[in-house]
This record gives C-alpha cells, structure tokens and sequence, in this order.
C-alpha cells in the first residue's frame, strides 16, 4: 500500500512512477513528512492523495497527428456542408437578391463601392420612406456592407474576378464556415473537441440560421453570428489566460459585432 518511504520522491522519480500507470482516475497512499500525516501515532491512517488533482504530477496529454488530422478533416467536412445547404437554392433557382432587407442592403453596398465611406455616411436614400426619404447612411450599421466590398477587394487582390452582385449572393455561405469553425472552438474551450465538432454540425443545419443565410438572403445575421461566436471564445480565453492579446481580439470582434447587427 505505500509506495514511497519517507523521504519523499523527487519529482523525476515521480513522473517516472506515473507512466507506469494508466487510467484517469487513481488514488495512492503516500507517507508524507509529518505535516499531513503524524507517523508516531500508529492507529491513524495514512491520507489518500489523489494524484490527477496535482496538475505538475500529471504528464501532459499528447493528441498524435492521426487525431489532429481527422479533427480538422471532419471540420472540414462540417464547412462544405454549411455551404453545400445554404447554396442548394441556387442551383435549381435563379441568382436573385431576395427582397425587402436583402435588396435595401443590396443597394447600399453598391453605393459604398461606387461613393466611398465619406459619402456612405451622408447618403440619402429618397427610395426608401418615401415620399421624405431616409438618411440610410446615418440610421444603418454599416459592418454588412464593409465586409462585402472588402471580400470583393480581397478577391481583386488574388486576381478572382468577383462583382458586388456575386459577393453579396454568396456572403452567407461562405460566413457559415466562419461560424461553424467559431462554434467549434467556442465549444471545443468549454467542453472538449468532441463536443466542439459536434455543436459545429448542429449549427451548420440549424434550420434558424439556415434560412438567414442561404444563398440570396444579405442581412446583418451574415457576418453577426460569427462575430458573436468569436466574442464568446476570445472572451473566454481572456479570462482564462489573463493575455493581452485575447483582451484584444475580444474588443476588435465585440466592436465588429456592434456596428454589424441592431440584434
């Protein structure tokens, strides 16, 4: 029953020893110095030490490549059927804006490609609320219409030739990849990888946000539920780790999200 004499092990010795176990949970009688157990009074037991509630006795649990690998395989796997639900419509139906929000936030990312920020910023738009028209540039939040001129500018700089109307079709599924990769690290940080993968599969069919993002549909829910998603998970680290770094992208993904969505 006791495995050490008093003195005790040093911490070598003791990794040593634990390597020569295995499972998760295991309790070892220890005859420790008399500050926690009295050796002169033979009746008393000695205390039970639980060795996986000390964190530096534990070795630390290498995931190999074969796991890595399938990880991001299934994450993978997850992403393209995000995109694959979301632009099914597409296929058997036209290219089309859909109407209402989706075609008034059309038209506004068109006039903050052609006019520039400055000028999207004192818009007014005499289409809307007619006959006395909206100040569209001062009463929208303007994160939808940057992301879809700057995904456009980024496509330009790769050589892609991409226009407003196609960029702001296809928005939603290529963001659902974003949220389902921020749900599984939100998850994964809570929980475990495991749990990750699987609340990203449920969030890539979730009919809810299916039908705020499927191909056509341009409204702020797009860019909105990634961003909040990775809130909660740098958010989350922040506190954890205490890193300035983590602080940081939490602040420049809340910020994001506050201009993006009046949600």
């Amino acid at each position: 029953r006791h495995l050490f004499s008093s003195p005790p092990p040093s911490l070598e010795q003791e990794h040593n020893m634990l390597k020569n176990f295995s499972g998760k949970q295991m309790k070892l009688a220890f005859v420790i110095p008399s500050t926690h157990v009295n050796l002169k009074k033979k009746d008393r037991e000695p205390e039970l030490l639980d060795l996986c509630q000390i964190p530096h006795l534990i070795p630390p649990k290498r995931s190999t490549i074969f796991e890595a690998t399938l990880k991001i395989f299934i994450l993978g796997l997850i992403c393209l059927l995000s995109f694959s639900v979301r632009v099914f419509p597409s296929i058997r139906q036209e290219n089309m804006i859909e109407p209402f929000d989706s075609s008034f936030n059309f038209r506004a990312t068109k006039y903050l490609e052609e006019e520039g920020m400055a000028n999207f910023t004192d818009w007014m738009d005499t289409r809307s609320w007619y006959p006395y028209g909206r100040m569209a540039g001062q009463t929208v939040h303007p994160g939808l219409m940057s992301t879809a001129v700057f995904v456009k500018w980024i496509g330009g700089v790769f050589g892609l030739p991409l226009d407003i109307f196609h960029t702001c079709f296809y928005l939603g599924p290529i963001f659902s990849g974003a949220t389902v990769f921020a749900t599984y690290l939100f998850t994964s940080e809570v929980a475990d990888p495991g749990s990750g993968l699987l609340a990203a599969a449920f969030i890539a069919i979730v009919p809810a946000y299916t039908l705020r993002s499927v191909a056509g549909v341009y409204d702020s829910e797009i860019v909105a539920l990634p961003a909040m998603m990775f809130t909660f998970f740098t958010l989350l680290r922040a506190i954890k780790t205490g890193s300035l770094l983590w602080v940081v992208g939490c602040s420049f993904f809340y910020a994001f999200l506050a201009v993006s969505w009046e949600g």
